[in-house]
């Protein structure tokens, strides 16, 4: 029984001064909250200014690091192409000084996305479409704005990097391009 005691003290001791000496990124009292909420972008798509709607949303931890995931589509036709633009994927980030009312974070978003268009052939009037699977990173840069202790504004600059287009007239560099974004985000920061 004593040696079992003594085997079980020495291993305390051990994972106590381990635990004592190591260093971590997040390290005391964690904190957690979550927000999310709508958007509007403004994006370049093909040369042409076009719009998005979407939204996103994320845990946040120690009020500075979140993780969640975004979401976005095209409101009109891209241009003469009878196509659309949608996309989605995990969104992570780091917010600044984020108890400031002005603050600013980085964040980037990696997913997958579609290129749709539907169109009707010359010998049919069957509607056929088509659909192009496409890997999008967009990293940005936002400006947040608190607006109240449970909601903010940001706005943000991000540049999208698409690849896997095999449409006939939008290539991956057509698809890629900056956006201007304005959000509204409601939670617990």
């Amino acid at each position: 029984m004593k040696v079992k005691f003594l085997l079980f003290a020495a291993l305390m001791l051990i994972f106590s001064v381990d635990a004592a000496e190591r260093e971590s990124l997040i390290s005391g009292d964690v904190t957690h909250g979550g927000f999310g909420g709508p958007l509007l972008k403004a994006t370049q798509i093909d040369g042409d200014i076009n719009y998005m709607v979407g939204g996103r949303g994320a845990w946040l931890l120690n009020h500075q690091f979140f993780l969640g995931g975004a979401g976005y589509g095209t409101v009109q036709e891209i241009g003469n192409h009878g196509a659309e633009l949608g996309y989605g994927g995990v969104w992570a980030g780091m917010k600044f000084n984020p108890s400031k009312l002005v603050h600013y974070s980085v964040d980037v978003l990696v997913g997958a996305g579609g290129l749709t268009k539907d169109y009707t052939s010359n010998n049919s009037s069957n509607t056929q479409h088509s659909d192009d699977k496409l890997f999008i990173i967009e990293p940005g840069a936002n400006l947040n704005i608190n607006i109240a202790s449970y909601a903010e504004l940001v706005l943000s600059l991000s540049y999208r990097l698409v690849n896997g287009s095999s449409h006939q007239t939008l290539s991956d560099s057509d698809l890629s391009g900056a956006s201007i974004t304005a959000s509204v985000m409601f939670g617990r920061f």
